[in-house]
């Protein structure tokens, strides 16, 4: 659920400033990443049965590496693109969606 809330910000971000990252997101971010979900779930409960019922910790030490680099990726993008995402409204819609799964993380990782 949460790759998927990844992925369709990280697209977004991406075609929001003029840059098709589609094709190169689906052949190797997606291709890789969908089959390792459920082994790395198969995996991290049966190695650490005590994390079933503190999982969102867990959850957030994953994914903020990840928002991390795309993050910092995008705002490489941006400043090569030489758009100026704050005169549209889709920008700030997406954008702001972006910051409620940052505090999101945020929030899991202090609970």
């Amino acid at each position: 659920m949460l790759s998927a809330i990844m992925t369709g910000i990280t697209i977004g971000l991406f075609s929001l400033i003029g840059i098709n990252i589609e094709q190169f997101y689906f052949e190797y971010v997606v291709v890789f990443g969908l089959p390792a979900i459920p082994i790395l779930g198969t995996y991290l409960t049966q190695t650490n049965p005590h994390l079933v019922g503190k999982i969102s910790p867990v959850i957030a030490r994953i994914f903020s590496p990840l928002v991390l680099v795309m993050l910092v990726i995008y705002l490489v993008a941006m400043l090569y693109s030489g758009k100026d995402p704050y005169n549209d409204r889709e920008f700030l819609l997406i954008f702001n969606v972006l910051l409620i799964g940052v505090m999101a993380i945020i929030f899991f990782s202090v609970a």
